[in-house]
């Protein structure tokens, strides 16, 4: 342990790295990431940015939404069908696109080489390589780009076939038409998130906002313009043509302004490095990680769209009863993704600080105190942001509902209000799930995401969070929810099977943020205990909580065990266990 003295140096400068200055006498390593530290930005600026982009998503979402349920009359079950469809095809296969951010800033080790020009002659040798490099991953996320596009298209094609069997015939060909010409837009809307994720790693931190917020508030206007004042797109094909124009305009406009940026030149699509043998060696670790980071984002989408599913095949009026419900879990959703987002991106370029042999014992313990302290900002966002916009959204239930789900038949109304409240108290539960999913991630290793590593088990700590959202809210929640409603009456307006599965879905969502924060907590412990073996860990309550499990049940959490054999041989046991909270 630290003495007093010891404590008060660490403590000056862990101060002078959140602000940015250099400590004295570090080494040279150390120095170039400081560098690149005091040209982030302050917290705040990451998490509003990345919360701002999805909003703008979430905006299009309602925009659309109310669109197609109050200007085109009869087609609220249409709205709620397509925003499922795009949702999971947009969010699911393209929110994955984060994937390249953290593939770059996991391969690009001196971020600092392409923020700063005070470089020495042996540094700027480096910044070319660098840039270089960067390029080579630029190209490969593009062709990955492609791909998605063309998985998302095959999606909307499935709803021509699927969309029957959910839904009335007017809903469905409404449904499929619109998915059809506003995934028309898919590519440009994709290549935009590519972009700006790429110039989010690269420190400009406004380039999502804007990117999002130019493509997303465009198409809700054209789409309007061309319902409201054509004679021949005042039906669903306008909203799907003013969504694909408006993605169109908002990424050629990007392209134009990004070759006038000194600054991103290096991106420029003809100067990129496009090669078989670039593609051989790069797409398949970017498609893995881009495979488990889509699967977080499936746990919530897929389970939305399979909730809309199973209700529009009892009726396309009880889809029409949940619509504000799904609407508002699009919204604060996407806000929260983009508050796990921001956090992701802040803990990968973190982690590659800690994991590097250039940097004394007393930077690590100031780099691991970082990560310990922005895990819990991220959560403690999240939760703030959940339970506000909740309270203000409750306040406002009655209005919502009605601008949603343009119905006045006797009980709409009240169903659709004790649906969302319901709704609104889950989604306390899943801003910390989201968010701590999204934490878990920045381990991924990208060259072997099943190896151990100094900082645990990449694999484990990416894809068995998503695998117990999905579980518990998908896999049992709905069953659970759809046999309760069953079992409690056979409504002839299905209302108590509504509230069931809703009710279903808010505990499991909880159960699951439970899990997935324990895992991440637990995380954090085991590689305070690797990498500092030598100082003592407080046994918490939740440890002794989880001790006590495992020496009754014998079960453990997977999360950062070590296989026999390895480095890691000498992970500690479950006592560390929310140590880190202490």
């Amino acid at each position: 342990m630290l003495n007093g003295e010891g404590y008060s140096s660490l403590i000056s400068q862990y101060t002078a790295l959140e602000e940015g200055v250099q400590p004295p006498d570090s080494p040279k390593e150390s120095r170039l990431l400081l560098k690149s530290e005091k040209q982030n930005n302050p917290f705040i600026i990451k998490v509003v940015s990345n919360a701002l982009n999805y909003v703008a998503q979430a905006i299009s979402t309602t925009g659309t939404t109310v669109i197609i349920a109050r200007m085109l009359h009869g087609l609220a079950g249409a709205a709620d069908l397509a925003n499922l469809w795009q949702s999971v095809a947009r969010n699911a296969v393209g929110g994955g696109m984060v994937a390249t951010a953290q593939y770059f800033t996991k391969d690009i080790g001196n971020k600092s080489l392409l923020l700063s020009n005070d470089l020495t002659s042996e540094e700027r040798v480096a910044r070319e390589t660098t840039i270089e490099r960067a390029r080579e991953i630029i190209a490969v996320s593009y062709v990955l780009t492609a791909l998605l596009t063309v998985m998302s298209m095959t999606a909307f094609g499935l709803s021509y076939f699927i969309l029957p069997s959910v839904a009335d015939a007017e809903t469905a060909d409404a449904t499929f038409l619109y998915l059809v010409l506003s995934g028309l837009g898919t590519w440009p809307t994709l290549a935009l998130n590519t972009i700006g994720q790429t110039a989010y790693v690269r420190g400009y931190y406004k380039s999502p906002v804007i990117s999002s917020f130019g493509n997303r508030i465009p198409a809700v206007l054209l789409s309007y313009l061309f319902v409201k004042y054509t004679a021949q797109l005042n039906n669903i094909k306008g909203v799907g043509l003013g969504n694909a124009l408006g993605s169109w305009l908002s990424y050629l406009a990007m392209e134009i302004w990004m070759r006038h940026q000194s600054e991103f030149s290096f991106m420029e699509m003809k100067k990129l490095p496009f090669s078989k043998t670039l593609l051989k060696k790069d797409l398949p670790p970017m498609f893995k990680l881009w495979a488990m980071m889509a699967l977080q984002r499936f746990s919530e989408w897929g389970n939305l769209w399979a909730v809309g599913t199973l209700i529009g095949a009892l009726s396309s009026d009880d889809l029409k009863k949940t619509n504000a419900s799904t609407t508002i879990i699009g919204i604060l959703g996407l806000i929260y993704q983009g508050i796990g987002t921001a956090g992701n991106l802040t803990l990968t370029t973190e982690i590659k600080i800690l994991e590097s042999t250039d940097i004394d014992i007393d930077t690590k313990k100031i780099a691991f105190q970082k990560i310990k302290s922005d895990v819990f900002k991220f959560l403690l966002a999240s939760l703030v942001a959940s339970i506000s916009l909740g309270a203000f959204i409750f306040s406002l239930k009655e209005y919502i509902v009605q601008v949603l789900a343009d119905d006045k038949s006797q009980g709409f109304e009240s169903i659709s209000q004790e649906i969302l409240s319901i709704t609104l108290l889950a989604l306390v539960g899943d801003s910390v799930r989201i968010t701590s999913s999204n934490l878990l991630n920045a381990w991924y290793n990208k060259n072997d995401y099943k190896a151990d590593r100094l900082l645990g088990s990449g694999f484990y700590k990416i894809l068995l969070p998503n695998i117990v959202s999905i579980m518990t809210m998908t896999a049992i929640g709905i069953p659970a929810g759809y046999f309760t409603g069953y079992l409690s009456g056979n409504e002839e307006n299905n209302n108590n099977m509504l509230i069931c599965i809703f009710s279903a879905r808010a505990v499991t969502v909880f159960i699951a943020a439970i899990i997935n924060t324990l895992q991440l907590y637990h995380a954090i412990a085991v590689d305070h205990k690797k990498l500092f073996p030598n100082e003592d860990v407080n046994e918490t309550y939740s440890a002794r909580f989880f001790t006590a499990v495992k020496n009754k049940w014998g079960f453990a959490l997977p999360v950062g065990r070590a296989r026999s054999g390895s480095a890691a041989s000498d992970a500690p046991s479950m006592t560390t266990y929310g140590a880190a909270l202490s």
